[in-house]
């Protein structure tokens, strides 16, 4: 199949299925290392803050599945084993602590040295709740094998505080208490918000009778009478999903994501977190030559800030290395692994500067891939340029005697963006 200039974004769906087809071959192939391994256990919570990226509630929003069954988490099981990921992450909008059973299934069998349990914390109301929940956690975490470094991080900001089925500060105070008399083999920590105002973790260090120290732009400490320090991460306030209510009147009083992920990488404004940890509470973020996967609640896949919406698949269709095949057969997979999403909004930004501005302005690494290539012409002409700039790189082989591939290496970058744009112009 040959495509023009002027025919190429016709049926853009059609261009980008005959790249993603090519029978070529990449100089390297994937990498079947995980990094990072996010989980979402469940997409409903009991609290349902109104600034949730997720637009989590308490309801059955969705017509597909709203959890992961039982099957589902022992094939997520197979994938931590398949791909040894150096950092699990149970978490997402939806409240994790509401899957128990799942949640501890994971900490005594996943193979992991470090587990990071995400979560509101509104399991902790009276102390024998606090108490009961931190027992189980614990007596998972001792019989992994792998002896898992496990860390609780609970979110504590105004949203939380204030939602309409509000956590009360006791909570945090009765875990906090819990956790020094029943936690001996897990980390506590809580997640607040860079947000100008917000006094949350103020409020719980006075309950606790402790005293706030800070240590960096996105760090502080509570340190305790009895020598017990609590890390507490501070993150930028993210305006997509419910959040998006709060752009115009809270924007200015966060940090931009731009800012905030500047003091993390060694490239500015690179955003790599398809192939990196992502760990403020340690104060690191560094590549370790892995992928970071996300598993969402119903069962998709996807590699984390580096999958076009329209190529994820399924833990129930696909085993790691199929999936991590799938991803990485797009050539948008490849140079966003190599330069983050803030590629993708340049190359968006020639075509579309609203479309970009709009991924942007969410102020969220989560959405952003996704806004950027939801449209089908700026998607199939990402598909374009991504396969240009690896063929530039020399890392495409075999593709001498593929037309397609000869006509658009040696198409004109201003000729393709031309035609995308008038496209897009035909749409409107």
């Amino acid at each position: 199949m040959v495509f023009s200039t002027s025919s190429a974004f016709e049926n853009p769906a059609l261009f980008r299925r005959a790249i993603l087809d090519l029978p070529i071959t990449y100089s390297e192939g994937p990498v079947y290392k995980g990094a990072h391994f996010y989980i979402q256990l469940t997409g409903i919570c009991d609290v349902a803050c109104s600034h949730c990226m997720y637009s989590s509630d308490q309801s059955q929003r969705h017509s597909g599945p709203m959890r992961l069954d039982d099957a589902d988490v022992e094939l997520a099981l197979r994938y931590v084993a398949e791909s040894s990921p150096n950092k699990i992450s149970i978490s997402g909008g939806g409240e994790p602590f509401l899957e128990l059973k799942h949640l501890l299934r994971i900490v005594e069998a996943a193979q992991c040295q470090y587990i990071e349990l995400i979560t509101a914390a509104n399991w902790a109301r009276s102390q024998d709740s606090a108490k009961s929940i931190l027992l189980k956690i614990s007596d998972a975490a001792r019989s992994n094998p792998r002896s898992p470094e496990v860390m609780i991080r609970a979110s504590i900001d105004l949203f939380h505080l204030t939602a309409p089925n509000p956590v009360p500060l006791q909570a945090y105070v009765n875990l906090t208490h819990a956790w020094i008399e029943h936690g001996d083999s897990l980390q506590l920590g809580f997640r607040g918000l860079l947000l100008e105002g917000d006094r949350s973790v103020d409020l719980l260090a006075d309950a606790l009778g402790g005293i706030l120290e800070p240590q960096d732009s996105w760090n502080k400490v509570i340190r305790l009478s009895n020598d017990v320090i609590l890390p507490v991460t501070l993150n930028v306030l993210r305006f997509s999903g419910k959040g998006e209510q709060y752009r115009s009147e809270m924007a200015h009083r966060t940090m931009a994501l731009r800012q905030y992920f500047a003091a993390f990488e060694e490239a500015p404004n690179r955003l790599l977190l398809g192939r990196a940890i992502n760990d403020a509470i340690k104060r690191t973020y560094y590549s370790v030559g892995g992928i970071s996967i996300t598993l969402d609640f119903d069962g998709s896949l996807y590699i984390f800030t580096a999958t076009a919406p329209d190529r994820r698949c399924n833990i129930r269709t696909h085993t790691f290395r199929e999936s991590v095949d799938w991803f990485y057969r797009d050539p948008i997979t490849r140079v966003l692994m190599a330069e983050g999403p803030y590629w993708l909004c340049e190359v968006v930004r020639d075509i579309d500067n609203s479309l970009a501005d709009r991924a942007i302005q969410a102020n969220d690494v989560c959405s952003m891939v996704d806004t950027l290539l939801s449209d089908e012409v700026g998607r199939a002409f990402a598909t374009a340029v991504a396969l240009k700039t690896l063929l530039s790189r020399g890392e495409v082989t075999g593709f001498e005697q593929v037309r397609l591939v000869a006509a658009i290496n040696e198409l004109p970058m201003a000729a393709l963006k031309e035609s995308a744009i008038e496209a897009f112009k035909k749409k409107t």
